[in-house]
C-alpha cells in the first residue's frame, strides 16, 4: 500500500464523518501532531496507532488500509511464511 492511499483515507474518512483533527486525536489518544504527519504522509502509523484510527472508523485495520489479497497464489505465500 502506498502512503498516499492511507493518508487520503484517513483524511477522507475524518472530514466525510465531520470531524476535527484534535476530535480524532482526543478519541484516540493519538497526539494532533501525529494524526497531521499521517495526514500529510510525513509519518505511517504504528500498528496500535492504526488500530485505534480503524477502531474509531468502525473499520478494519485491512480496511484503513485498502489491503486485499487478489488471488490464492498471494494467500499461500503468506501461509507458506507461518
Amino acid at each position: 500500500m502506498s502512503t498516499e492511499s492511507l493518508t487520503s483515507k484517513v483524511y477522507e474518512t475524518r472530514v466525510d464523518l465531520g470531524i476535527t483533527q484534535q476530535q480524532l486525536a482526543d478519541a484516540t489518544g493519538i497526539s494532533v501532531r501525529t494524526i497531521i504527519s499521517i495526514e500529510k504522509g510525513r509519518q505511517f502509523p504504528t500498528l496500535l496507532s492504526a488500530m485505534r484510527i480503524a477502531h474509531y472508523f468502525s473499520l478494519s485495520v485491512d480496511q484503513l488500509f485498502e489491503y486485499k489479497c487478489e488471488d490464492n497464489t498471494e494467500k499461500e505465500k503468506i501461509n507458506d511464511k507461518r
